[in-house]
């Protein structure tokens, strides 16, 4: 008796060890990219005030950036789209002095002008330079959608996922059975694509052109996801 136990319990254990065997684990990397066309630009301009006290150079700043900022709302850029991306005043030394004395300040203000229409550009552009503004520049695209675009991106990475598992469950001759994990990548995004009017050439069929020759390339958002699936 005890042995036919025995003998039951070793064909149990077998079983159990091939049944183990017999079930795998397929791990798959998907990835989706939506490309867009941006409709949303941001750019960015400075005053550079120098005076004899800290008080005049704000006050000349403050009436510079009011003055801009008015004629940017006069174009159609939107007033909470007009933020400070930098403020700063300093003094100026003469080091050819002993003792080092200060011969006045500096103050420099930077604006960040968001358009809604990326047709805007070029009068945003000529206005930050008839008002005076220097170092007109730092431009960047976006999308309004870029949320949704990444939603939408994940569930294309996540079915990419799931057919490349298929596939190789299929060329190893097995089933693929329940996923068990789903773990989000972390993933990046192509965008700010800005060309020199000299770059033309290289992208005539994507590219927008202002009148400024500021030429912006598609928006490339990406999504990247990992799967684990059984299979057997």
């Amino acid at each position: 008796m005890k042995k036919i136990i025995a003998i039951a319990l070793c064909l149990m254990l077998t079983l159990v060890g091939c049944a183990a065997l017999a079930e795998t684990e397929i791990t798959t990397v998907g990835t989706a990219v939506i490309t867009a066309t941006p409709d949303i630009v941001t750019v960015s301009g400075s005053v550079t005030v120098i005076d004899a006290s800290p008080k005049a150079v704000q006050e000349k700043m403050n009436a510079f950036i009011a003055d801009t900022t008015g004629k940017l709302v006069e174009l159609g850029v939107a007033e909470d789209d007009i933020v400070t991306g930098y403020y700063n005043t300093y003094p100026i030394y003469d080091y050819n002095q002993t003792p080092t004395a200060i011969i006045g300040y500096e103050g420099r203000h930077t604006l960040e002008i968001t358009c809604c229409d990326t047709g805007m550009l070029d009068g945003v552009l000529t206005l930050l330079a008839d008002c005076g503004m220097t170092d007109a520049g730092d431009i960047r695209y976006d999308v309004a959608a870029r949320a949704e675009l990444y939603r939408q991106a994940l569930v294309m990475a996540s079915l990419a996922a799931k057919e490349k598992a298929e596939q190789m469950a299929q060329g190893m001759g097995l089933t693929l059975g329940e996923m068990e994990t789903l773990v989000e990548n972390p993933s990046y995004t192509v965008d700010y694509t800005t060309k020199a009017a000299g770059d033309m050439a290289k992208s005539e069929g994507a590219a927008m052109d202002s009148g400024a020759g500021v030429r912006s390339g598609k928006i490339e958002i990406q999504a990247s996801v990992t799967a684990t699936f059984e299979a057997r």
